[in-house]
């Protein structure tokens, strides 16, 4: 006798990427406007291209300039928690850069962790 696991059964009836594949086309319908770039899965036996990659980097790149320091200090000191990321393999390397060292050093962070 086989037995089912009762968690395929709270699955949802719906395939993920048809499903972005709909809301994309009812965002591009009601903002015609607005260019989307699309990540799809694509060939993932080949790199992702340099302009991809740099594109990527420009959304969502690390804190690290002065502008960003002086935007989380406003926030920390006006009562704003968050959670901030750095690149470095251990504290040395994340204080080199000057920046993210005077915030380390003004004890507005709570608590750095690293991820291996």
């Amino acid at each position: 006798m086989s037995l089912i696991n009762e968690n395929f059964l709270k699955l949802q009836d719906s395939y993920l990427f048809s499903t972005i594949a709909k809301k994309v086309a009812k965002f591009t319908e009601e903002n015609p406007e607005k260019e989307i770039i699309k990540l799809g899965i694509g060939d993932v036996t080949r790199p992702i291209v340099p302009a991809c990659i740099e594109a990527m980097h420009k959304a969502v790149d690390e804190i690290g300039t002065k502008e960003d320091i002086e935007a989380i200090q406003y926030a920390i000191n006006s009562g704003v928690k968050g959670i901030f990321t750095m690149h470095g393999s251990n504290m040395t390397s994340v204080k080199s850069n000057s920046e993210i060292n005077k915030i380390i050093e003004s004890k507005l962070i709570e608590k750095i962790i690293f991820l291996s």
